[in-house]
């Protein structure tokens, strides 16, 4: 079982993958009654104008990530997901802080490395200026700023996710209460032989009886001719859950291994039936998914630490100074 909470922990800490490489402070000077400041920072402060540009390229980022034209969107949405940033860039901000205090960094293999990925998923066939333009970026010395910081939250969250103490009462707790969750199906793997009418499939039933291979018999007769070139393979399944099955998935998963089933009636004709393999249902004991539990809880912590850093980072935003115009998304 693979954490669930993963994710949306790090979207806790780095939002939407959003824009996290500009310059974020100016000097107090900047500011201007048109060009407001709409977050102060202990150290500097970052005006209307420069949010703007960021959430411009921050928008730039998600729209290619997900494939989405931001053009075409209301107004007033694209409005809305404004607002919603300046509290994220905040956040954001208070983890870059406490990565400064800790000293985390990215070294330049890491740097390196997360350039060539972010360039293979915005488009192998694109040169570096292409999906530097589409991204609103003005070069590969921003790109390199943004990929950092993004990186640096990152590690400092796993900095504080192992800073994360359970208590191991709580891991046997949580796998009491999820265990049924946890379980495995059944799974058979099976081979069939599907033939137009039931006495066909009988006579060849006999004929496997008497010895005959089934992957051969099957190779000859099935009319099914996806399976039939694989032996009749059909691969492995597992049980629905569902109290309703066909009388085919009923006789394949109560049919004896190695031993042949049929014949089945189903809409395709009739089958015969062979089992080569059975997997019983699996309820993992608390010592093979101790870990991951403990992970799972770690990460259901998480918001409050990261809440914790954003109250104490003493970085104050003004959504009221931000008005109605937005950034120009294109």
């Amino acid at each position: 079982m693979k954490s669930q909470l993963i994710n949306r922990a790090l979207q806790l800490c780095i939002g939407m993958s959003l824009m996290a490489g500009l310059a974020i402070t100016v000097p107090a000077s900047a500011q201007t009654e048109s060009n407001p400041v709409v977050i102060q920072l202990p150290n500097g402060q970052v005006t209307l104008d420069t949010f703007n540009a960021q959430f411009d390229v921050a928008v730039r980022m998600l729209a290619a990530r997900q494939e989405i034209n931001f053009a075409s969107q209301p107004a007033d949405k694209v409005e809305a997901l404004r607002k919603q940033y300046l509290n994220q860039r905040a956040s954001e901000l208070a983890m870059l802080q406490e990565a400064d205090r800790l000293k985390v960094t990215v070294d330049d293999k890491q740097l390196d490395a997360a350039v060539a990925e972010f360039h293979h998923q915005a488009g192998e066939s694109k040169s570096m200026e292409e999906v530097l333009k589409q991204t609103g970026l003005k070069d590969e010395a921003q790109l390199r700023d943004y990929l950092s910081e993004q990186g640096r939250i990152r590690l400092v969250t796993e900095v504080l996710l192992k800073k994360i103490v359970i208590p191991p009462g709580d891991v046997l707790t949580m796998h009491h209460d999820i265990a049924e969750q946890m379980q495995t199906p059944e799974v058979i793997c099976m081979r069939q032989i599907a033939v137009a009418d039931e006495q066909t499939a009988t006579d060849l039933k006999n004929k496997l009886k008497g010895g005959a291979d089934f992957t051969t018999v099957a190779k000859e007769h099935s009319t099914d001719k996806k399976t039939a070139e694989k032996g009749g393979d059909m691969g492995c399944f597992e049980k629905e859950r569902a109290v309703a099955q066909s009388d085919f998935e009923n006789a394949a998963f109560t049919a004896i291994t190695d031993e042949v089933t049929g014949p089945v009636k189903s809409e395709f004709g009739y089958h015969l039936v062979l089992v080569y393999e059975r997997r019983a249902p699996h309820t993992p004991t608390i010592n093979e998914v101790y870990d991951e539990l403990e992970d799972e809880l770690r990460h259901e912590k998480l918001p409050d630490m990261l809440a914790k850093i954003r109250e104490d980072s003493k970085i104050v935003i003004y959504p009221e100074r931000m008005g109605g115009q937005g950034a120009n998304v294109k």
